[in-house]
């Protein structure tokens, strides 16, 4: 008997930042070890910074990094997060 073939457990996530006058904008997490380089997000013409970002399902902690200055995700829930000593946007994906 063949073994059951797993589904694909990642989401396909869309994050968006609104920052129209930002010359840099990118993506920092616990699934990118707060890597400031490597995600970096892509200006729209109506001033927002998006990116395409593969995650398994769980409960990531992460921030944005405006011309290099960390900042909430507005539209997500703010956490504290002990092991940095700052709050952190969370996406959790079931």
């Amino acid at each position: 008997m063949r073994p059951a073939i797993e589904p694909a457990l990642t989401e396909d996530i869309l994050l968006r930042c609104d920052a129209p006058l930002a010359f840099r904008v990118s993506l920092i997490g616990d699934f990118n070890a707060w890597n400031p380089w490597s995600h970096l997000m892509e200006r729209h013409s109506d001033g927002s910074w998006r990116i395409h970002v593969a995650l398994s399902r769980g409960t990531y902690h992460y921030l944005f990094i405006i011309d290099g200055k960390s900042e909430l995700d507005q539209n997500a829930m703010c956490v504290e997060d002990a092991s940095r000593k700052e709050k952190v946007s969370l996406l959790a994906i079931s």
